[in-house]
């Protein structure tokens, strides 16, 4: 979704007289739908260990975030310094580059609150609830009351928060009820929850009409959870319910997601590039456009197989010898 989101949102950017109707807004919940699939996947995880300790928490979460957002990032800025021209969205700014290598949100140079690498918005909202996670894990709290208090208090606080307020708070925003959610649904399933065909089906198909048929400034503040988090959440619930086994190509593109996510933007340079070259007509967009998502999909799919899981595996044995080195250390 956020790849065909992003082959329009392309195509009206290099492609003179375009109208802005042509790009597709829908696919932008692809974002929310990822933000509950989040929250999910680490309750799943935590109410499987119920005893996770929050430094082994964090350090898997770092492990499996930064690395590759940090070789995406740094390739974005080589881009942006050796052929400024590319990069439609961004300039070179040295603070505003360290924040985002931070995960903090900044202004860039045209006042936006956006990193180098302009998807990684999302990851300043996905490593500020590991934050929120890990105080959960390290204050030994319940951490469903725990999170559900304190993602209530910001998205409440994030109701009134305006263009004046700074940059970093842009992360006090209610779509973090999004990940919340998702954590709900995992304590369900913990109890045994089960949804029947009918229930399951009922969801996915209402949560998909809420979203294609939302208002076109389904872009902020609780507006966006209300037409695109709830159904999103819709959509996660019923299908993680789904005892359903996916074939293996469609698991490949499930593993491949991150690198995906971080990689298409650089797919869609090429292709806005190539239709500029051409005359425009509605065939050349189509076949743009498909070559875009097939592309995004074949270029992520290289970068996981062949950076993202020899470099997992490294970083994650390191972590693991030096999570023992640091039992036996404790023990004598």
């Amino acid at each position: 979704m956020v790849v065909v989101y992003h082959v329009t949102r392309v195509a009206v950017d290099r492609v003179d007289n375009l109208p802005p109707s042509l790009v597709w807004k829908p696919g932008e919940a692809g974002v929310d739908i990822f933000f509950a699939i989040s929250g999910l996947v680490m309750g799943i995880t935590y109410y499987r260990r119920r005893s996770q300790n929050w430094r082994d928490f964090l350090s898997r979460r770092l492990t499996r975030i930064v690395p590759m957002y940090w070789i995406a990032t740094s390739l974005k800025l080589a881009v942006l310094l050796t052929i400024p021209v590319l990069a439609v969205h961004a300039r070179f700014d040295p603070w505003h580059a360290a924040a985002s290598y931070l995960f903090i949100p900044a202004k860039n140079l045209d006042g936006s609150i956006y990193p180098v690498l302009w998807v990684g918005w999302t990851l300043n909202f996905e490593m500020f609830f590991y934050v929120l996670f890990t105080a959960a894990l390290a204050l030994r709290a319940p951490l469903l009351g725990f999170l559900s208090t304190a993602i209530g208090l910001l998205a409440f606080a994030g109701l009134w928060r305006s263009s004046g307020w700074p940059a970093p708070l842009r992360l006090v925003d209610p779509i973090l009820l999004e990940f919340l959610c998702g954590l709900w649904m995992a304590a369900a399933m913990a109890r045994g929850l089960t949804l029947s065909p009918a229930v399951r089906v009922g969801l996915v198909l209402g949560g998909i009409i809420f979203i294609l048929l939302a208002p076109n400034d389904t872009d902020e503040s609780m507006t966006r959870v209300l037409f695109w988090g709830l159904p999103a959440f819709a959509i996660v619930a019923a299908t993680a319910a789904t005892p359903w086994s996916p074939p293996s190509w469609l698991l490949q593109l499930g593993n491949a997601s991150y690198a995906i996510y971080l990689f298409h933007g650089f797919v869609m340079t090429a292709i806005g590039m190539l239709m500029r070259r051409f005359e425009f007509s509605a065939l050349m967009l189509v076949a743009c456009g498909i070559a875009g998502v097939v592309l995004s999909a074949l270029a992520g799919l290289a970068v996981y197989k062949f950076v993202e899981t020899p470099l997992l595996k490294g970083l994650n044995a390191w972590v693991k010898r030096n999570s023992l080195w640091q039992i036996q250390r404790v023990d004598r």
